[in-house]
């Protein structure tokens, strides 16, 4: 009996490993064709989405393109009538020239509730420092300002401390940067970076915080700002928020032992930064790589 069956066995005829492996790979193509070819036909789709989602805008020559379904539903493009300083004893923070600004409206705004308004303005140099000649001092600041960020532009230093130099002057101060890096527009080259403006000690929140462009024209004669509400998914949604992982703001940093309630500060803000520095583009909201693209789109022609 163990002979019959071993004569059984050796008499089955044998298949080579060639075929079977040839039939392997024919039964796995045929497992794995439809799901190759569904997910070239989400690609394409998706291709498509896009494409039919990009939209472009102009006003009295300068242009750019954004993303309508993931940044707002349309761009407001418009003039913008000068916000000169008044008097010399004013301040200088919420001066203008005439320029053409692009505001994105729609969903974006609404979606983030921040106190930032998504827009993004070309302003002529010339004019900026014009919109200060009510005062002796500050045209020249303001030269001195579009020269430190030209110089800035042109060496591009790979790290830097300190405020980047900015138009309109701040009232407050930026306590950190992160995610900062150049930009090439059409015919420009600017400044990207993630900050929150503020004047007081406050915890870093999704409703001050932006991300933020300086930039000029390649012929100098246009300077270009922008800034846009974004979010991080760790950080508090609300601008009251007073504490955070561990951390709580003081009633006042005015105390005896100021020196090391400053320090616990500044302790917080650095490890947000470094947390905001390791947080990929595409976990932001809205992804920074749709405003990087939406600014490297616009264009200036006069």
């Amino acid at each position: 009996m163990k002979g019959d069956k071993f004569l059984r066995r050796s008499t089955q005829p044998k298949i080579s490993n060639v075929p079977v492996a040839l039939a392997v790979c024919v039964l796995a193509f045929g497992i794995c064709a439809p799901g190759q070819r569904r997910r070239a036909e989400r690609r394409e789709v998706s291709a498509a989405t896009r494409e039919r989602s990009t939209k472009s805008v102009s006003h009295e020559g300068m242009s750019l393109t954004y993303d309508a379904a993931a940044l707002g539903t349309e761009v407001r493009a418009e003039t913008v009538a000068a916000s000169p300083l008044e008097q010399a004893t004013d301040k200088p923070d919420g001066v203008y020239p005439r320029h053409v600004a692009f505001t994105l409206t729609g969903a974006y705004p609404e979606r983030l509730h921040s106190y930032i308004s998504p827009v993004v303005r070309v302003c002529s140099v010339a004019e900026y420092k014009q919109a200060f000649s009510a005062s002796e001092g500050l045209p020249g600041e303001a030269e001195q300002v579009i020269r430190r960020l030209r110089r800035l532009l042109r060496t591009r230093p790979a790290s830097f401390k300190g405020e980047v130099p900015s138009l309109p002057f701040a009232d407050g101060h930026t306590p950190f940067r992160a995610h900062t890096k150049y930009l090439r527009f059409k015919n420009g080259t600017g400044i990207v970076f993630l900050a929150q403006g503020q004047q007081d000690e406050g915890l870093i929140n999704n409703q001050k915080l932006a991300y933020e462009f300086r930039g000029l024209t390649d012929d100098g004669l246009y300077y270009v700002t922008a800034e846009f509400p974004v979010a991080a998914p760790f950080l508090p949604d609300s601008i009251d928020a007073t504490s955070f992982e561990g951390y709580s703001l003081p009633y006042s940093f005015w105390a005896k032992n100021r020196a090391r309630l400053v320090k616990q500060y500044g302790a917080y803000i650095s490890g947000v930064k470094v947390r905001l520095e390791k947080l990929p583009p595409a976990k932001f909201q809205p992804n920074l790589k749709l405003l990087d693209k939406l600014l490297s789109s616009l264009e200036v022609r006069k």
